[in-house]
């Protein structure tokens, strides 16, 4: 995994900072990055496929602070509204509904769901791993035509 330097230098180098956004401001930087709009290089958000990896890879050496990635969902068939959330022997489990996510006027934006990571055959790692996935909402996603999500680990 390859995380942002410049993020990291910028961010240690203006004191004080620390980034701790709202369910609406991630929400925000997720259409700006589906739009390709350029937003602050201090916002510490970067791309990888979380989908991929196993969670102690991706956040080894990372468990004392909050992560934030922009990730791409696969669809499980054409058509199909599911999508992959396996990573090698287990998977990502949702544990609710979601949330609804609204603009300051009170349109939905998106939802936020909890994730966590299960491997039964892993008894170290089983239920071990948290994450928040923030999707943008079918009205929004249709003029968008991708399906990034943004995640948070804390």
């Amino acid at each position: 995994m390859e995380y942002n330097k410049e993020v990291e230098e910028n961010s240690a180098h203006t004191e004080g900072f620390r980034f701790h956004p709202t369910d609406r401001e991630l929400m925000k930087y997720l259409i700006l990055f589906v739009i390709s709009k350029p937003f602050s290089k201090l916002v510490p958000i970067v791309l990888e496929d979380l989908y991929t990896i196993e969670p102690w890879d991706i956040f080894k050496g990372k468990k004392d602070r909050a992560l934030y990635f922009f990730t791409e969902l696969k669809k499980k068939k054409t058509g199909n509204t599911r999508y992959v959330r396996s990573v090698g022997e287990g998977s990502w489990k949702s544990q609710d509904k979601g949330k609804a996510v609204c603009s300051e006027k009170g349109s939905i934006l998106g939802y936020k769901r909890s994730l966590r990571y299960q491997n039964p055959g892993l008894p170290l790692h089983d239920g071990q791993w948290l994450m928040k996935e923030y999707s943008i909402c079918d009205d929004v996603k249709k003029h968008l035509r991708q399906r990034f999500h943004v995640c948070s680990h804390s």
